[in-house]
């Protein structure tokens, strides 16, 4: 737990601007921190500032940019940022081998 509270504690601020709310959720059986941001106007260039910046201090901290949903179709261009590629292939060859025609989770 304390290595937890170290990791959310040391998580940095970056500056978006003053429109820009950071809040760190904690699940304390896992472990897992869980990100939120909220901004008064969403705009594509502050989610290509926040993303980048989430995902890389996230891997440098050994965490993982998916857990127990799994990947979803927005974090799969930084899966590579927090497993290695062999992890990734074997991700891949079990999801083909448990859902041979694409069925579950379709179009992603």
């Amino acid at each position: 737990m304390e290595s937890v509270s170290q990791r959310c504690w040391s998580f940095p601020c970056l500056p978006l601007s003053s429109s820009a709310l950071f809040s760190v959720g904690l699940s304390p059986g896992d472990g897992n921190l869980h990100l939120n941001i909220t901004a008064r106007v969403f705009t594509q260039s502050l989610l290509g500032r926040i993303e980048p910046f989430v995902y890389e201090w996230t891997a440098g901290h050994k965490g993982s940019v998916s857990a127990e949903h799994g990947l979803g179709f927005k974090k799969r261009n930084f899966i590579h940022l927090s497993k290695s590629a062999a992890a990734i292939d074997l991700m891949g060859k079990m999801k083909r081998m448990m859902d041979p025609r694409g069925i579950l989770n379709p179009y992603k």
